[in-house]
């Protein structure tokens, strides 16, 4: 929430839906998270007989599912700093990373 100390959360997916739309580019493909969970165990299993990519290991796949949530009230209170909203954040940095 802009200007207060309170938490912000928004998931992931929705981070990379925006940022897709602001360059352009294509919206993330989602897997309910049973799926993603099942995928985990298999690739577990895999991982011991093959050498995977480090994006198809378990542990990649069990990491996707987590969410994280924090608050800037101490990054407010010590730096000065505030929170702007999601897009206006998003279209910045994707303006300066397509310099």
């Amino acid at each position: 929430r802009e200007g207060t100390g309170e938490a912000i959360g928004t998931a992931l997916v929705e981070v990379l839906r925006i940022t897709a739309e602001i360059a352009s580019g294509k919206a993330p493909i989602v897997l309910p998270d049973p799926v993603v969970g099942s995928s985990a165990r298999l690739m577990g299993l895999v991982e011991r007989a093959v050498a995977l990519p480090s994006t198809y290991r378990a542990e990649s796949l069990r990491v996707s599912r987590a969410s994280y949530l924090g608050s800037p009230a101490k990054a407010m209170a010590e730096l000065g700093w505030f929170a702007r909203d999601l897009r206006t954040g998003l279209a910045e940095t994707v303006e300066f990373e397509a310099r």
